[in-house]
């Protein structure tokens, strides 16, 4: 049983982990393949969403594209109406931008440690919570032990023909009543 939770808190931490390393691989591409351009803040018409930020860029062919982004507030007050910014686009999409500084390094590398973290998690519970229930596992309940002491009984078998002694004679001794045979 604790193999197999083991296996999903780690099968969970998968999940984050190939998020943050996508999210990592398409800045490089963008930095390593993308154009860059300069873009322009645009400002937001009041009552339009206070975390939406509109930049507007240039496309070589001359077309001007926006593309409208949300953003938390404390990025978005450092980025002041008019303001130019530097972006890089992938040129078969223009529309995928990556903005300067200002895009999921954080939160990107933050994925990838607490998936990392869960796998790592799932692993030790996996491997070591089977070893610290000892040899033969967990023991069985003693209203088990009873309900094997009756089934017995019922079949007519007595539980020290079958070779059940030690402990299961301590335990099922004052459950039996003495039958004359």
């Amino acid at each position: 049983m604790a193999a197999l939770l083991g296996i999903w808190i780690g099968l969970a931490g998968v999940l984050p982990v190939l998020a943050g390393l996508t999210g990592m691989r398409r800045v490089q591409r963008l930095r390593r393949e993308g154009v860059k351009s300069w873009a322009v803040a645009e400002p937001q018409p009041p009552g339009d969403g206070a975390r939406r930020v509109t930049l507007r860029y240039a496309l070589p062919d001359e077309r001007v594209l926006e593309q409208s982004m949300v953003w938390s507030a404390r990025k978005i007050a450092a980025l002041r109406p008019g303001q130019s910014v530097l972006i890089w686009y992938d040129p078969a999409d223009p529309l995928d931008i990556l903005v300067y500084g200002r895009q999921g390094r954080v939160s990107d590398l933050v994925f990838v440690i607490g998936g990392a973290a869960l796998i790592l998690f799932g692993a030790v519970i996996g491997v070591f919570a089977p070893l610290l229930a000892g040899p033969g596992g967990p023991r069985p309940a003693a209203s088990a032990d009873r309900d094997l002491t009756v089934k017995l009984w019922v079949r007519g078998v007595r539980p020290q023909a079958r070779g059940l002694t030690g402990s299961w004679q301590r335990l099922v001794k004052p459950n039996i009543l003495e039958l004359d045979e």
